[in-house]
This record gives structure tokens, sequence and C-alpha cells, in this order.
């Protein structure tokens, strides 16, 4: 029992490498909320390793660029939803920011590429730092413990955004629809015919 499923993961893992993490065209019929999740799931967990972006990981040399688009939109609203804009610079890594913005353009919703770049624009010089560590040593730690006037102020400049953020996002449907349309209307960037279907009882 333990080999076989072993046997059908190795297999399901094989498949994505040979056929750049792409998914069953039959998920362009789900609902846009699942098939946004289905485009990228396959990508999620893989390793960001290196915090420079020229040093992602192999894996990563087979992911499309509406893949890694959709992925960096799906990392703001997470991490915004989550806990705003700091957690996003806090925990996003290399330049996967500027991946966001263009992902946004793509699927035209520029509300967020705009809210995007005003969060950018309180780093010094409205500059975003090349490296996650960079970010971190320019933001605090802990928002909530003992911050320095400036940071207090990037911090209030960043909650207003949130605000913003939550104000247009609404419950996601819009958003939804904008990762869905672009995924419906590019599915050679996402979909293939995928693996033959397992017969019943096998």
């Amino acid at each position: 029992m333990h080999r076989t499923r072993h046997f059908s993961e190795r297999f399901v893992m094989l498949w994505r490498k040979k056929n750049h993490y792409l998914i069953d065209n039959k998920a362009l019929g789900l609902d846009d909320a699942a098939l946004a999740w289905a485009a990228i799931e396959p990508i999620w967990m893989l390793p960001t390793g290196s915090d420079k972006a020229a040093e992602r990981p192999r894996e990563w040399a087979s992911v499309t660029l509406g893949q890694l688009y959709i992925y960096a939109v799906t990392w703001v609203e997470r991490e915004v939803l989550n806990g705003g804009f700091w957690q996003y610079f806090w925990n996003t890594p290399a330049d996967l920011p500027t991946k966001a913005l263009r992902g946004f353009e793509r699927i035209r919703a520029s509300e967020y590429a705009d809210l995007l770049r005003q969060a950018i624009a309180t780093f010094p010089g409205g500059v975003l730092p090349k490296t996650r560590r960079d970010r971190m040593r320019l933001l605090p730690e802990d928002p909530y413990g003992d911050v320095s006037e400036q940071q207090r102020d990037v911090l209030q400049r960043l909650e207003d955004l949130n605000e913003r953020f939550y104000g247009v996002y609404g419950e996601g449907r819009e958003f939804y629809n904008k990762l869905a349309g672009y995924i419906r209307a590019h599915p050679d960037e996402f979909c293939t015919a995928g693996p033959p279907a397992k017969e019943s009882g096998k």
C-alpha cells in the first residue's frame, strides 16, 4: 500500500515537471475562486530559496509567467488580508512585489496595483529594498511593540492602505473574477490535457 501511494505521488510529480506544473483544462469549468487556486496550487509550496530573485530554486524554471503573476498577486491577497501590508513586506521573498505589480496589471486590477505602489512608496526614497532582509531592517519586528517615530508614521500609512485594500476587496468576488478571467483567456499558461484518467476499480 505504501509503495503504491509512493509511486502515485512520484508519477504526479514527474508529470507536473514535464508539463510545467500545468493543470487539466477541465479546471476551466470551475467557479472563479476554485479555478484561481487550482491554477497555482501545484506551485504554491515550491521552495522560495535564496532572498535573491535571480537565485530561485531550479523547480521554478518550469513555472510559466502567467503562473508566477497569479502566484504573486495571490500572495498579496493572503498576506494583506491576514496581517496587512506590514506582514506582506515582512514575509514576502525577493522581488515578488514587483511581480505582483505586473500581475495586477495583467489581470486589469489597477486599483490593487495602485495600492501596492503606494505601500512600496512608504520605504525610504519610495524605493522597494531589493531583498526581504533589507526590508526587515526598516520595518519594526513587532508593529504593536515599541517603534520609532518614523516607523510609527510608516505603520500608520500602511494601515490606511490596509483599510483601502479591504474596501476594494470586499468579499473577494471581483478579485477572483479577474484572476479567473485571465486564466481562462490564457489557458496555454495554465492548462494541459493532463495525465490519463485512472480507470474505475484499479
